[in-house]
């Protein structure tokens, strides 16, 4: 049989972090999609999921989206300000974050004032951290 470690795909609905029921296994990709389709049409709301191993191939459940982090966590890791250059001209600098305004609540990089270039005038600056030198 050559040794090769066959992986059904598995279609099964969970509740949280807990195996709810396995609904199909099926040997081929194909016949595994469509049963996937099939339960979600059947269980809408449901966290249903198609898995090939350990390997989630399609799932129901939207992505749950990581918060941008904020002033204060950037703080606590050592960035004192942003760098900031406009997309219009290139004109570029560093500010502190007491420069820009930025309340330690904030998400970054929507925080602090709209800022305005200080070379053209232009409103489109792009930001980042100003992360410390790693030396």
């Amino acid at each position: 049989m050559g040794g090769k470690v066959e992986h059904p795909f598995r279609v099964e609905v969970w509740q949280g972090e807990k195996l709810f029921e396995t609904l199909a296994v099926a040997e081929t990709a194909a016949i595994g999609i469509a049963a996937y389709e099939a339960a979600v049409r059947e269980r809408p709301g449901r966290a249903v999921t198609l898995r090939h191993g350990a390997r989630v191939v399609r799932s129901s459940e939207a992505p749950k989206p990581e918060a941008p982090p904020t002033v204060a966590m950037l703080r606590g890791l050592g960035v004192l300000g942003a760098r900031l250059w406009c997309s219009r001209c290139g004109h570029h600098a560093i500010k502190s974050w007491e420069d820009i305004k930025a309340r330690e609540c904030e998400p970054f990089p929507s925080c602090g004032r709209r800022l305005k270039c200080s070379a053209c005038g232009g409103r489109k600056v792009q930001r980042m951290p100003d992360w410390p030198d790693p030396r």
